[in-house]
This record gives C-alpha cells, structure tokens and sequence, in this order.
C-alpha cells in the first residue's frame, strides 16, 4: 500500500509545544516563573548536600559532560548548551512526555519521561556518585516535564534546562 506524504496529517508547531509566539505569555504567569527558576533551585541544593553525601560530585558531572562540552572555548560551550537542551526537550518533552500523554494522565506521563531522560544521563562511576547525580537529573526533569505540561510550551522548559545547565557549567568551572 502505497502512501505519498501528503496522505499524513500535518500538525502545526503549536500542537506539538513549539510555539515561539506562546512564550512571553507564558512568562506573564507568575508560576512559570516557578517553574523555570526551581531547577535553578534544585541544583543549588544538589551541590549544597553533595559536600557530605557525594563529594566527587562536580567531578562527576564534568566528567558527563567533558566529552560533549568544550569547556575552553565559552562561545562554543555556551551555544553547544543551547543546542544541547533544545534538542533534549524537544526529544523527551515535545515527543515523548506529548505522545504518552495522550494515553495517559499528566503525573505518569512526567514521571515516565523523567525515568527516561535520568537514564540518559547514565555514566559509570561510584554507584554512590551516579545515583546522588541521577536523583536530582530525575527532579530537575520533573521540573522540566511540568513546565511543559503547565504551558504546553517546549520553550518554556528549554529555558528552565539552559539556566539549569548553565549554571552547573559555571559551578564545573570553577571547581
């Protein structure tokens, strides 16, 4: 059975959560606001309790993130971070938390995703290290997937995740 492309329903960037027009809307609710600046939050605690309970932690994490960031160049570092959480929310927000919500209720839909994208983030090191730094990869998509879900906006919860790893960039630098 042959189908041509046109044979397909198109949806708009609006019906998948990619509409630029949408975000400063968005950011005239007040708990938007929330929701981008709690990963900001989160991390500031993570790195806080990393100091008693998983000290190698910064390290940890430069070590993720060593092979994709080029922490010597900053204009490079900053527009692969970008990128880099552009395509991620895209990839779990936009297609895989809206997909299997349609399926299902919001919570499990976050949380589903929120498994996904912390096993994504999956590196070797003390099963101490990589399950303290798995935790708060899990809450920060939370985050991320309700920001998502409060807006139906994927930029919205690109932003949250540029703060956020933005500023775990600036805490690795200046480990």
């Amino acid at each position: 059975d042959h189908r041509d492309l046109h044979s397909f329903p198109t949806r708009r960037s609006s019906d998948l959560g990619l509409e630029i027009r949408t975000v400063p809307a968005a950011f005239a609710v007040k708990s938007t606001w929330v929701w981008v600046l709690l990963p900001l939050v989160v991390d500031i605690c993570s790195v806080m309790l990393s100091k008693w309970i998983a000290p190698e932690y910064l390290n940890h994490v430069f070590a993720r993130s060593a092979g994709i960031l080029s922490y010597d160049n900053l204009p490079k570092l900053i527009g692969t971070v970008f990128v880099l959480a552009l395509g991620e929310e895209i990839a779990f927000r936009v297609v895989f938390q809206g997909t299997i919500r349609r399926y299902m209720k919001a919570l499990p839909a976050i949380l589903i995703t929120s498994l996904f994208f912390a096993l994504a983030h999956l590196t070797f090191d003390t099963p101490a290290v990589v399950a303290y730094d798995l935790v708060f990869v899990f809450i920060n998509s939370i985050v991320y997937g309700i920001a998502f879900e409060k807006t139906k906006n994927g930029y919205i919860s690109t932003i949250a995740h540029i703060l956020s790893n933005l500023f775990g960039v600036l805490l690795i630098m200046m480990r």
